[in-house]
């Protein structure tokens, strides 16, 4: 619970301790509680990276001097980029030049710090709620708590 109401704070550890009593002879009282919590989406662009088609010029030259050769004539080899995939089928004459060259060119032109801003991240909203009713007579006391989050 106390994560729900403090967030990230929670994660080093919160304990909240509340104590509500009723009263007798206490005339009835309703009170409401909202809180608002806006949360600005990481800007990924803000910060210099290298481009797609620099990282595959990269590959690309790795590839000419044979660093992956080993690993791709290993039947047990690891998982590669697509970009050594398509430079290793190209080799084997799998695909065209042509075809490989139009594979490249595309994904040259892919930035994935795009696709998580469309896709994943985004403004956060948390809303919370707290309706307390609370009164009491001579012989009775009450206290009702009510409580709702939204996170988006």
């Amino acid at each position: 619970m106390a994560a729900s109401i403090w967030g990230a704070k929670a994660g080093n550890g919160v304990i909240v301790l509340t104590t509500k009593r009723a009263h007798y002879n206490q005339p009835f009282k309703l009170s409401f509680n909202s809180n608002l919590q806006i949360i600005e989406a990481p800007d990924l662009l803000k910060y210099p990276s290298m481009s797609s088609a620099s990282y595959i010029e990269i590959e690309k030259l790795l590839f000419e001097n044979g660093i992956f050769d080993g690993a791709l004539s290993d039947s047990k080899y690891p998982s590669f980029s697509p970009v050594v995939e398509i430079l290793s089928k190209r080799r084997s004459n799998l695909i065209s030049a042509g075809e490989a060259d139009a594979q490249i060119a595309l994904m040259e032109s892919l930035d994935v710090r795009k696709d998580f801003e469309k896709y994943i991240y985004r403004t956060g909203i948390n809303n919370q709620y707290a309706l307390n009713m609370s009164g009491g007579t001579a012989n009775a006391k009450y206290l009702v708590s009510a409580g709702y989050d939204k996170s988006l």
